[in-house]
């Protein structure tokens, strides 16, 4: 029932109550009453017409009385505070709806900038007043037994503080104290670091329980993880747009200070909701000291309640779920995914805006992170029925994650691996997983299908026999099955180009930095040479373990001084700028007589426009040679020694990246032979490590930093 609280001119009927503060109804109007002590009242009432001299999203002073009763009305208020809002959307839809959230980080992005403007970019806090304001102390009472731990936290985060500019911070800001008009209750302020009241705000709901039972209290409202990293992005790029800083290295910090506060600070009388919380901050306390991730201990990688929803509904039957939403996913897998399952498709990626293109698809998207353990679980008849693809640039862990989440149907994009280290890695792991079958989807090994057939790497039942076709033939010469040797002889010599251009070409690589000359992910060479090498070897033309890096050299772009790239090639310097061009010279011995077969492959990116030249393998034998073109629709071409007449032409009759699955579908349904290509996937990386080692020498591969430098100057 609602009630009237009587203040001096301003007769109101209470229509909510929380934390000692009221939100009152005056006709269709709603205000905000403080009442209390008269000289904290004066106080507060000064500290919210201050911030909003200063630009901060707050309701104006209406009235301000120190006698009889002391208290200030904030009046211009619309609507509900955005914990009902919040509530309103899960209760009608299972979740917080976009239009809502777009509102709320709105208003804490206002917040945020009038914060900026109240102090100087050296301003630091008092790290005295910030532990003691979060109650820090309270901790040693808490957990007498973590004295010593307690005190090793408190020195890194006194370092934190020290580090992060300060501003005047709300102290309990977030959805109870947040309306569409600004925000109420400054009774928790304190000069502190800038960030702690943007993590409260997207935090504050995880100190109640996610369920019934752990306590007596539920939480009264929720975000998705997805939608709180949002609103952190968001505020990380309004910090460094406006002041050059980042909450990127402190956001651990920033959580444990806002979880100190709610132990420390709030007294409930709720004892189970209390043991609660000691445990969960128990567990943020390890984290932090261990320098882990306090997201699983306080948020979790969890999905949204829909997505939540329909995971579970969709365990009954098969499911793709795909690690990694790049242009590939994009453009090839998703369009595509009918070859591998008929069903349900889940998309994720720990970037929310790599989702956006999914949004009118038939998919459940989710914001997670590979590299953490997945929120769930398949087992038993399921894991069979279920296939996950690691689709992300780091593949190791997703892998793990995949396989400990129950997957035993994976599909891997190259590079399995970023390098010969952890090539051994994947092999030792998959030691442990004896049931997991491995697909290595590599779209050139699809477009190689027409050596493979002329190798006799596929039997003549084969299905993907069926997939090709002869010109000028109705049917394909089952003849040439097999005849490679006899048409090409001996192999003396391969040359193989794989150069992108037009939109793959230089615009493509300035968006992906992980192409770059780097130690790690092996740039250019672990990006477009194994689309070259991969076939050689699947297809016995290169022993691998004969195989000697000969030469290689790695050429860079320049930025010129109007910012654009230079058309000219430079040979990688200590700086290395964006990488474009790799030229790698091989021997090794030929399978068939032992002599040295000489190899050069040129990968690379270029500003002009896509050509049939650019993706073109040459196979040079005694008898004759192979033209094979690896561009999509390309075909190859059989030529006898002296002849510039090909006698025979075969190329793949469907689009390849559909084939790619549905040739990973014949491989998990065991319709196909062989270990679906991971062997030879892993030893194409050991021979790029080799190359790398080569081609760097002594010089310096670029940093990260140095590498961004490059991207974004």
């Amino acid at each position: 029932m609602s009630s009237t609280l009587s203040l001096p001119g301003f007769p109101s009927k209470v229509s909510e109550r929380h934390d000692g503060a009221t939100v009152l109804t005056n006709q269709d109007q709603t205000s905000y009453a403080v009442v209390g002590e008269a000289r904290r009242v004066e106080a507060e009432a000064a500290l919210v017409n201050y911030l909003s001299s200063k630009g901060a999203p707050v309701p104006s002073v209406e009235a301000v009385a120190l006698h009889p009763t002391a208290h200030y009305v904030m009046s211009g208020l619309t609507g509900f505070s955005f914990s009902r809002r919040f509530n309103a959307d899960i209760q009608a839809s299972g979740d917080v709806q976009p239009a809502t959230l777009a509102d709320y980080q709105a208003q804490v992005l206002k917040f945020m900038h009038a914060q900026m403007a109240i102090f100087r970019l050296d301003h630091r806090s008092d790290p005295h007043v910030v532990l003691d304001a979060i109650h820090f102390d309270e901790l040693f009472h808490k957990f007498p037994d973590r004295t010593e731990q307690l005190q090793r936290v408190r020195d890194r985060l006194v370092s934190a503080i020290n580090s992060l500019p300060a501003t005047l911070c709300h102290g309990d800001f977030g959805g109870a104290n947040l309306f569409q008009d600004g925000s109420i209750d400054f009774e928790h302020p304190f000069w502190g670091p800038i960030g702690y009241d943007q993590i409260s705000a997207v935090t504050n709901f995880l100190w109640y329980p996610a369920e019934r039972g752990v306590a007596e209290r539920q939480r009264p409202w929720s975000l998705g993880v997805e939608q709180i990293q949002d609103v952190i992005q968001a505020c990380e790029r309004a910090l460094r747009d406006g002041l050059g800083a980042t909450l990127e290295g402190h956001m651990q910090d920033l959580l444990l200070m806002r979880g100190c506060w709610y132990l420390g600070a709030t007294r409930s009388t709720n004892q189970k909701l209390a043991q609660w919380r000691q445990d969960r901050l128990a567990q943020a306390l390890d984290a932090y000291s261990a320098s882990e991730s306090l997201i699983p201990a306080l948020i979790g990688t969890e999905p949204s309640r829909a997505t939540k929803a329909a995971i579970c509904t969709t365990f009954g039957s098969n499911f793709v779920y795909i690690l990694g939403a790049g242009a590939a996913t994009r453009d090839h897998r998703v369009p595509n995914i009918e070859e591998l399952l008929p069903r349900g498709l889940f998309v994720c990626d720990i970037d929310r805006r790599k989702l956006g293109p999914f949004v009118d698809l038939a998919a459940t998207r989710e914001t997670l992170d590979a590299t953490e353990v997945l929120p769930f679980k398949v087992g038993g008849r399921q894991a069979a029925s279920h296939i996950a693809i690691v689709a992300t640039p780091m593949k190791l862990e997703p892998l793990q994650r995949a396989l400990e989440a129950g997957f035993r149907r994976i599909i891997m994009e190259k590079p399995v691996a970023n390098s010969a280290g952890e090539a051994q890695k994947i092999r030792t792991l998959l030691g442990k997983y004896t049931d997991a079958k491995i697909f290595v989807l590599e779209s050139y090994c699809t477009k190689a299908l027409p050596l493979t057939y002329l190798c006799a790497g596929m039997p003549l039942d084969d299905d993907r026999c069926t997939w090709l076709a002869q010109a000028g033939k109705a049917e394909l010469d089952q003849s040439l099955h097999g005849s490679f040797k006899a048409k090409i002889g001996p192999v003396r010599s391969i040359e193989a180009i794989v150069f992108e251009g037009g939109q793959w070409g230089i615009p493509d690589l300035e968006n992906i930095p992980y192409l770059m000359s780097d130690p790690h992910s092996g740039g250019m060479l672990l990006g477009l040479f194994p689309h070259a090498l991969h076939p050689l070897i699947s297809n016995g033309l290169l022993d691998p373990e004969t195989i000697r890096v000969v030469s290689a050299k790695m050429h860079t772009l320049q930025r010129a001084a109007d910012g654009k790239f230079e058309r000219a090639w430079q040979p990688i310097s200590a700086r290395g700028s964006l990488e474009a061009k790799a030229e790698v010279e091989l021997e090794a011995l030929s399978p068939e007589d032992g002599r040295p077969v000489a190899v050069k492959i040129l990968v690379g990116k270029t500003w002009e426009p896509d050509s049939w030249d650019n993706w073109r393998t040459l196979v040079k034998g005694d008898k004759g040679m192979l033209d094979m073109c690896t561009r999509r629709g390309g075909r190859t071409k059989l030529f006898e020694a002296g002849s510039d007449k090909p006698s025979a032409e075969i190329f793949v009759r469907d689009d390849i990246y559909r084939l790619g699955l549905r040739e990973a579908r014949l491989f998990f349904d065991n319709r196909l032979g062989g270990d679906g290509r991971l062997k030879d996937a892993l030893r194409v990386v050991e021979i790029i490590d080799r190359v790398k080692a080569v081609a760097w020498g002594e010089v310096r591969p670029a940093s990260d930093e140095e590498i961004r430098e490059a991207l974004w100057a």
